[in-house]
Parts: C-alpha cells; sequence; structure tokens
C-alpha cells in the first residue's frame, strides 16, 4: 500500500508536468462546447493515458531501486528540492543516487511525454483540445455529468 501511495506521488508530479499551463490556456481561450464525439475521443484518450501512466510509474520505481534509493527517500528529497521550506536528510552517496535516478527518470518522462501525446493524437483530438475539455469538465458541472454518464456506459 505504501509502494502505491509514493508510486501516485511520483506520477502526479509528472501528470502535473505533462499537462502545467493547460489552465491558463484554456482560460485565456473562449470555451468551445464539447460535442459529444469529442467527450468520447477525451474518454478514450484518458483511459489510454491511464495505461501509459501505469507503465511509466512502475519503469520510474524500478529506476529508483536500480539506484539502490528507497522510493520514499526520493520523493522526500524531490519535495524538498521543490520547497526551500522543506528539509530532508540525505548522504551524500544517497544525493548522488538520487541524482542518478532524476536523471533517469526525466529521459524516461519525455518519452511518456511523447507517448502519451501520440495516443491522444491518435484519438483524434489535438493535445491542446485535449487540455482545454479537460480544464471544461473541472469547471463545469453540466459537462462533468455528460463525461460520468459517458464512462458509466463504458
Amino acid at each position: 500500500m505504501k509502494m502505491m501511495l509514493i508510486s501516485k506521488k511520483i506520477a502526479g508530479l509528472f501528470l502535473f508536468v505533462l499537462f502545467s499551463g493547460a489552465g491558463l490556456m484554456a482560460q485565456v481561450q473562449q470555451q468551445e462546447s464539447v460535442s459529444d464525439d469529442e467527450l468520447k475521443q477525451f474518454i478514450s484518450a484518458i483511459q489510454q493515458i491511464q495505461m501509459i501512466d501505469q507503465m511509466a510509474q512502475q519503469q520510474m520505481v524500478g529506476v529508483i531501486q536500480e539506484e539502490d534509493l528507497e522510493v520514499q527517500l526520493f520523493v522526500e528529497i524531490m519535495q524538498a528540492m521543490q520547497d526551500p521550506n522543506q528539509e530532508v536528510e540525505a548522504t551524500d552517496e544517497e544525493m548522488v543516487k538520487f541524482q542518478a535516478a532524476a536523471e533517469k527518470i526525466e529521459k524516461i518522462q519525455v518519452e511518456i511525454q511523447e507517448e502519451m501525446e501520440g495516443r491522444i493524437e491518435a484519438t483524434g483530438l489535438t493535445v491542446q483540445r485535449y487540455q482545454e475539455i479537460s480544464m471544461q469538465i473541472q469547471g463545469d458541472p453540466e459537462l462533468q455529468q455528460r463525461f460520468q454518464a459517458m464512462i458509466e456506459q463504458g
């Protein structure tokens, strides 16, 4: 269970990086209505992205473990690097292992981002439109209901 929580943290950081800026982009543009076809394409893209994300999580955890570093410590170091108010105790050797793992993970993330973007585009959506729909779903209760109904229908 602990590993799953840590993997979700890593994945959350990854997906945040992948789609950061989507909110600003969607807010600047006028909101275009989302057709049922686009919503179906969006759902297909999400399902594919989730599968890719699960594989990426396993790869990233594997890289961290290959460097003989605890996943929890990797996450703590990453968080401390992003938040100057947060401290973490790590030896010089652990920091070297962290750096090696982080470099490998960065390469994985680039590959995974390209794969995710390709899968989105294979559904017939552009990455930009995917991000716009994502933001609209978050801010539009009626669209959320349509989205949920389509997911439940399968």
